[in-house]
């Protein structure tokens, strides 16, 4: 079974743009393909949500993921930076890479563990499911996944991705909300069954950017199998590769 490691990652500095600001900017790809063990996958693709301002441009974040198109293993996929932030991302590195057995979504500041990789696939396998969310949030009266963790097989993602932005936007017109819920039910109207990790014996750690901390969502205690890399640097602690909790900030941007 060939996997893919799909990152979705933004070239400029945050400012003026789509997404929301950061108070800290970092070598975010760097730093999850450092402490990512990349062996357990057959393609990594950064999938780059393109600033075109010159004015707004992280230079030395762009000059760093423009140098890793010389890799083998790594390709990078740049497109618009549109509305659709990651999901869109998401999209594009499938559209261009479609023959992957799985495919693992994440965005550019978590840091996956080998079990993460191991557990995902064999819940997918072992319940006969498409796909599987990091946590699937039933607190609201829109039920959607409130993060950006997803594994999915690429069998599944042939129905679910079709008319891809025709689904997101549909659905954005009829719950007016944001495409973070309707990436979600895309999946969940596909007919394709799925899930989250809630029933494995593991957590999975997240960062609140609001307030500058981590949560978890459920399972507190059990150890996580997903680590955001604002973790380290807020709580200046070593990245599993030993580098020290600042190697990664991008000074001076």
């Amino acid at each position: 079974m060939t996997k893919c490691l799909v990152i979705a990652t933004y070239n400029g500095n945050y400012k003026n743009s789509v997404r929301l600001p950061n108070q800290h900017f970092f070598y975010n790809v760097q730093c999850t393909l450092e402490n990512t063990n990349l062996d357990l996958f057959d393609k990594v693709i950064i999938s780059v949500a393109e600033e075109t301002n010159p004015e707004f441009i992280n230079t030395g974040y762009n000059t760093y993921l423009k140098s890793l198109e010389e890799s083998e293993k790594i390709s990078i996929v740049w497109k618009p930076n549109d509305v659709y932030l990651s999901y869109s991302s998401y999209y594009e590195a499938y559209k261009k890479y479609p023959n992957y057995d799985y495919y693992y979504f994440i965005e550019d500041d978590y840091i996956l563990t080998d079990t993460y990789v191991d557990v995902a696939k064999n819940e997918i396998e072992r319940n006969s499911w498409g796909y599987i969310f990091g946590v699937i949030n039933t607190w609201i009266p829109v039920v959607h996944a409130c993060h950006c963790l997803c594994v999915a097989k690429g069998s599944a993602l042939q129905t679910i991705f079709a008319s891809f932005y025709e689904k997101m936007d549909f659905v954005s017109r009829i719950f007016d909300i944001v495409h973070q819920i309707s990436f979600f039910r895309i999946f969940k109207v596909s007919g394709i069954p799925g899930e989250d990790f809630k029933q494995t014996p593991y957590s999975l750690m997240f960062w609140v950017t609001s307030r500058q901390t981590h949560e978890y969502y459920w399972n507190f205690g059990k150890p996580s199998i997903v680590f955001p890399i604002q973790y380290y640097f807020y709580n200046k602690l070593p990245y599993p590769n030993n580098k020290g909790y600042d190697a990664y900030l991008i000074k001076n941007e």
